[in-house]
């Protein structure tokens, strides 16, 4: 059972992680017919989000300026030039 394949032209799944630094806040919303639903917004989300787009292949981790300033004397990183997603330059 241990060789067993399931689904033979599945891909490996791939991950890209994006780490951003800053003030956040977490909303809740809902509390009616027990249902709710809770968001995280702010520029640490807005960093991440952006760090995470910027990454082109999976098993890359971008870090934020704003993270990496918290983190640099522990880590070694390379910068990379931010890409405009609408003219891909």
């Amino acid at each position: 059972m241990h060789n067993l394949v399931i689904m033979a032209d599945v891909s490996a799944l791939q991950v890209k992680m994006g780490i951003g630094f800053g003030t956040c806040a977490l909303l809740y919303v809902g509390g009616v017919f027990q249902r709710q639903e809770f968001f995280t917004v702010g520029a640490a989300l807005t960093f991440a989000l952006d760090s995470e787009g910027e990454a082109t292949a999976g098993g890359q981790i971008i870090v934020s300026e704003s993270a990496f300033q918290w983190v640099r004397e522990f880590y070694e990183a390379r910068e990379i030039i931010k890409t405009d997603k609408k003219t891909n330059k």
